[in-house]
């Protein structure tokens, strides 16, 4: 019977303290955090982003291993160089699906890694160890003069040469030190200039030409007219504008005034542009402050344009872009490469605009009738 007893009270303290026992409350996840399963495991951290290790720069022949992480909600980084998609914007460097980089030539470029659903970029130079990169833009009265000879003749990179391009646009790729450089072409003088690189550079500059020109005086009142043209889908209204147009010449340098409109004026722009006369009588006309045709694309939402429109309280036609016309005769007319944009302006006339509709066109119309 004493067993018996003690047997009994034993199991009536366990019973005892069975219920006195508080049950654990399990803690609730943070906020956003993926949610288990009921009985299953937990899902692994999402990846937030992607993360690529590369030097500024490569020495043409030379390789380097870049490496890429995916980065997790949690916090944690995981290598996923062996997994990831390598690519590159040219080809003065490849890189293979390790990731290994090769400069193949002097120049840059962009590598891409992409996982999953994930991209990152790093942005690398293909130059000797310790040089730079000097790039510049050549100009007459402001306007970019195109084949110009540019020549390293003192410095790191003595004998490196290129032509300016279409936009008067050099580039220069391994440079240092104290540089001189020699920029020439047929009409004008020719050019000495020296700057001191330590850092990637620019260094724009004037070219003058050799005698003095006389050139067609084309300053007066004018008819403007800009047309838009293969623009399926862009609002009627503004597919044609016609603006009275002042031109006021001085020398070989334009520029065209603008009536007749509500025009959006910031910062003195917003109802003029520039042109120039060149050696040949070649006019050019810059709507947009640029010889490069992707700049028209977005110098209307950083800049203030050359030429916007207000159409409505809330919508404005800004027109950007290059002409370039061999001779004027009665009238000037050439073909605008460039953009129509349709933009939302909800506080006039602050600036970023924000486009509603786009028409994009090598050959829209311009022509400037005199009165």
């Amino acid at each position: 019977m004493r067993y018996q007893r003690i047997g009994v009270a034993a199991v009536l303290g366990l019973v005892l303290f069975s219920c006195e026992k508080t049950p654990t409350t399990p803690t609730p996840p943070p906020a956003g955090a993926p949610v288990p399963p009921p009985g299953g495991p937990p899902p692994p951290p999402v990846i937030v982003r992607l993360e690529i290790t590369a030097p500024r720069s490569i020495a043409p022949g030379e390789s380097v291993q870049l490496t890429a992480r995916a980065i997790k909600g949690d916090g944690s980084a995981e290598d996923i160089t062996s997994q990831a998609q390598w690519s590159t914007s040219n080809s003065q460097l490849q890189v293979s699906q390790t990731g290994l980089a090769t400069a193949v030539e002097r120049g840059e470029s962009t590598v891409y890694a992409r996982f999953q659903s994930r991209e990152a970029s790093a942005h690398v130079f293909a130059v000797p160890a310790g040089t730079f990169k000097l790039v510049g833009q050549i100009t007459e009265v402001g306007f970019p003069v195109d084949g110009v000879s540019v020549e390293v003749t003192e410095g790191t990179g003595e004998g490196l040469a290129v032509t300016t391009s279409s936009g008067g646009t050099f580039v220069l790729y391994g440079v240092a030190g104290h540089v001189r450089l020699h920029a020439k072409k047929r009409g004008y003088f020719n050019k000495i200039e020296q700057t001191e690189v330590v850092e990637h550079t620019r260094l724009n500059f004037e070219m003058v030409p050799e005698r003095p020109r006389t050139f067609p005086d084309l300053s007066g009142t004018y008819s403007l007219t800009l047309t838009a043209t293969g623009c399926q889908g862009f609002p009627e209204p503004a597919h044609s504008r016609t603006y009275t147009a002042t031109i006021e010449q001085s020398g070989s340098a334009l520029t065209v005034r603008l009536e007749g409109a509500d025009f959006i004026v910031t910062g003195g722009r917003g109802d003029n542009f520039p042109g120039v006369i060149d050696l040949n009588d070649r006019i050019t006309f810059a709507l947009g402050g640029s010889s490069s045709f992707y700049y028209y694309y977005y110098s209307y939402l950083t800049n203030d344009p050359d030429i916007a429109e207000r159409l409505s309280p809330s919508t404005a036609l800004v027109i950007s872009g290059r002409v370039e016309i061999d001779r004027a005769g009665s009238s000037i007319r050439g073909r605008l490469r460039g953009g129509f944009f349709i933009v939302n302006v909800p506080m006039l006339p602050q600036i970023p605009l924000r486009t509603s509709a786009s028409c994009f066109s090598s050959s829209h119309g311009f022509e400037l009738r005199r009165r």
